[in-house]
């Protein structure tokens, strides 16, 4: 005759939750206490697996013997750092950071981590100044006037994350003086989604405050060029960069235009800046020598200086 059994064992497995025991290993029919066996049979365990939860890490960054703020960050799910702080100590340049305090491998944004982790500041001594010069042994010959270090370019470019987006731009760039502000003059600007890179083609900018708004991506989704243009909205989500001075130079005389008066005083200055002419404010942003026939540019805006041939 048919026989039941009073009890079924519970299955365990990482992972997957037990769903109970089948007369075969795919499909079947259920096996509980009121089944009748007629016979010896094998039954089997079915499954339903369990998609392991995302994870982040914080990785807390030791300065060794420097200062650095924040002291920690958290990785994103995929177990990298959106970006790396910088630290500071007197007598000593930042060569990166390491996963030991000697040797070690160098931590990048792109390092993968799998736990929390320390990371650890490497240093180099930077040498101190020799306190008696040597005095220049040709003391009356002109100096070519050094030049800026970003050359009227865009400069420090790093990724930012932004809500779902992770953006990268260069967050210094030249003063643009009246001219449009486009992702060109950032040296190009991209949106990384779902694993894919996007050319920004349209940015709104607020040249008072420094931010800006991304407004279209190439390739017209409209779903998308909606959703990262929310994400940068406005004063709190925008992003953020600074302006260094337009550097003017002997050689840009293609791009000055000098005003002059009949005595040879210079009456005012326009550079061609980001396509358009800009006027220079006399006093705040330029200064005339005749005795040098020298232009010399100030402020926040301009530096350098120009020459009358």
């Amino acid at each position: 005759g048919s026989q039941v059994l009073t009890s079924l064992p519970e299955a365990v497995r990482d992972n997957y939750n037990f769903d109970g025991w089948f007369t075969t290993a795919s499909g079947g029919d259920k096996i509980t206490t009121a089944y009748a066996f007629s016979s010896d049979m094998t039954v089997y365990a079915h499954w339903a697996y369990i998609p392991p939860t995302p994870r982040t890490y914080t990785i807390t960054f030791d300065p060794n013997g420097g200062s650095v703020s924040p002291k920690s960050k958290t990785t994103g799910t995929d177990g990298k750092l959106a970006s790396l702080p910088t630290p500071t100590r007197e007598g000593y340049s930042f060569n990166g950071w390491f996963t030991a305090k000697d040797g070690g491998d160098q931590v990048t944004t792109s390092t993968v981590f799998g736990s929390d982790t320390t990371v650890y500041a490497h240093w180099k001594e930077t040498p101190e100044p020799d306190p008696d010069p040597k005095p220049d042994p040709k003391p009356d010959t002109p100096k070519e006037t050094p030049i800026m270090v970003s050359d009227n370019k865009p400069m420090n470019v790093s990724t930012e994350p932004k809500g779902d987006f992770r953006i990268t731009y260069a967050h210094d760039i030249p003063f643009y003086g009246k001219g449009k502000v486009t992702p060109d003059y950032f040296g190009g600007i991209t949106v990384s989604y779902n694993n894919t890179e996007y050319k920004v083609s349209a940015i709104k900018v607020n040249k008072k405050k420094h931010y800006m708004q991304i407004t279209a991506l190439e390739g017209n989704d409209k779903k998308l060029n909606k959703a990262v243009k929310k994400a940068t909205k406005g004063k709190k989500k925008g992003l953020t960069f600074k302006t260094n001075p337009f550097y003017i130079r002997n050689t840009d005389k293609d791009l000055i235009v000098l005003k002059e008066k009949k005595n040879g005083d210079v009456k005012s200055v326009k550079i061609k800046i980001n396509g358009k002419y800009y006027k220079a404010k006399k006093g705040k942003e330029w200064k005339y020598d005749k005795d040098t026939k020298t232009v010399t540019f100030l402020g926040d805006n301009l530096d350098g200086g120009y020459t009358k041939p």
